[in-house]
């Protein structure tokens, strides 16, 4: 149109245009329209100048043109939208991990506790379709089985996990604490030593895997390794504890001696003597200061 705008502003050139149109139309067996093909560029559309009406020498005898029917309009189809995605998993992910905490509360009733857990077994499954080797995921559905008593199923989800991140120390470690927990002890005196092949140097990783020992009866072993973390006294005193935790009082109060020969003013070990020596209470009367056991309670 702008073209036709620049052409009606000079006579001369309009003029040889429009003759030229009026020799097609002449010439042409019927009234043949003029069709183009319109592209939307987003600007307004203007029809062309149609031929000067048919009248006269070849048509050009009238000046009043007639306009014909409005341009066909073309019809901009929009394309379909994508359907909106679900979350991503790392989202479900962080919802799975509050329901879990959920249903963990204190008090909660049995009927929501459940809720809870198949809403969080659900969400973590659902990342992990889209995710297979997700390893939050995975750790969220071992904690998850582990809660419920499946230990079968979690061991699964944490040898997945390491699978996924070999080189995390922290994976092999809470699987041990999770076979500690369910008193797998050689289990976990293995899945600890592989957290501390990784890292080596971790006082947190020794004294598990001590307690993990010692607990499996390889006292020796168990002494050897919480040594490498602390002072012999404070080793014998540990030891010491275990063994009151499985009902060997005599070598509990032989490896409390020890401890005292190690360091003599060893507060820990002498106070637990005393009490071992003090009379048995009376029946009905609750003892004083009770020894604290040293169970595994690790989270």
């Amino acid at each position: 149109m702008e073209g036709f705008r620049q052409l009606g502003s000079d006579s001369n050139l309009f003029r040889r245009l429009r003759f030229r149109l009026v020799i097609i139309a002449a010439t042409a067996s019927g009234a043949v329209g003029c069709h183009t093909t319109k592209k939307d560029s987003g600007l307004q559309s203007v029809t062309a100048p149609p031929a000067a009406e048919k009248s006269g020498f070849l048509g050009m005898g009238g000046s009043k043109q007639k306009f014909g029917p409005p341009p066909e309009q073309v019809q901009v189809v929009s394309k379909p939208r994508k359907p909106t995605k679900g979350m991503k998993p790392e989202t479900d992910i962080a919802i799975a991990d509050t329901e879990l905490e959920a249903a963990l509360e204190d008090g909660r009733p049995a009927v929501q506790k459940d809720q809870f857990m198949d809403a969080a077994r659900q969400r973590y499954t659902k990342a992990l379709v889209a995710e297979p080797k997700n390893k939050a995921a995975l750790i969220g559905l071992a904690r998850l089985y582990e809660k419920t008593g499946d230990r079968a199923r979690s061991s699964q989800m944490y040898q997945d996990a390491m699978k996924v991140s070999p080189k995390d120390h922290e994976l092999p470690y809470q699987y041990g604490k999770m076979l500690a927990r369910g008193e797998q002890w050689t289990a976990a005196s293995d899945a600890i030593q592989k957290a501390l092949a990784i890292d080596s140097e971790n006082r947190t990783y020794q004294k598990t895997l001590g307690y993990c020992l010692a607990r499996n009866s390889q006292w020796d072993a168990a002494f050897g390794t919480m040594l490498k973390v602390m002072p012999e006294a404070d080793a014998r005193y540990f030891l010491g504890r275990v063994l009151l935790d499985v009902n060997r009082e005599p070598d509990a109060k032989q490896q409390f001696e020890l401890a005292l020969h190690a360091d003599r003013n060893h507060v820990g070990a002498t106070e637990v003597l005393a009490e071992l020596a003090a009379p048995a209470p009376t029946q009905g009367v609750p003892e004083p200061n009770p020894i604290q056991t040293t169970g595994f309670q690790g989270k």
